[in-house]
């Protein structure tokens, strides 16, 4: 799978499509088109276990730590999304551009983003977050999660940039101080 992630936001760019992405791992395994199909079913289904098994497992799992918390911090667990993504450029990479072509809603990717969106939202707001109080959490968490969506994009068209530095400046729009002293 990691050659999947590396075809797609590396060299060989998901632009072309699911259809690139099998041939390029079919390449690089030396194996025919079909294998690499029998194996996960379908174009569709590669395209799947790309995003679940290598994007989505990660994150998955900081936000089950953060349910395991009595009142966790939002501000931990977004630095430790961005950490993660800091150090795989190729996969945000490849989630980026799938994302911006699944907005065609006949893309095979465009119910996993949609359906993830609303998931990601949905899991977050059933944690319980220390946060100042009257903050409106579902607005914050849409607003953070757009913002990391936008500052990822920034980063990836500026290499050389630390996400980490990047993301920094935007708690401190999200979660401003004095308000949230205590809660970074």
């Amino acid at each position: 799978m990691g050659h999947a992630v590396e075809l797609g936001g590396g060299d060989a760019s998901v632009a072309g499509g699911v259809d690139d992405l099998v041939v390029g791992v079919a390449r690089r395994h030396f194996e025919v088109e079909a294998g690499v199909l029998h194996y996960v079913g379908s174009k569709e289904g590669l395209l799947k276990l790309a995003l679940t098994k290598e994007y989505d497992r990660i994150t998955e799992s900081i936000n089950a730590a953060m349910v395991a918390q009595e009142r966790p911090l939002i501000a931990d667990m977004w630095r430790q999304v961005v950490a993660v993504n800091n150090k795989r450029p190729a996969l945000v990479h490849m989630f980026s551009t799938l994302s911006a072509e699944a907005l065609d809603s006949t893309h095979p990717a465009h119910d996993y983003f949609a359906d993830r969106e609303r998931r990601t939202v949905t899991m977050a707001l059933n944690i319980n977050w220390a946060v100042p109080e009257d903050v409106n959490i579902e607005h914050l968490l849409q607003s953070g999660f757009a913002m990391m969506d936008g500052i990822q994009l920034r980063w990836l068209r500026s290499p050389g940039q630390n996400l980490n530095t990047m993301w920094a400046d935007c708690e401190d729009v999200l979660m401003p101080l004095p308000l949230w002293e205590g809660y970074r």
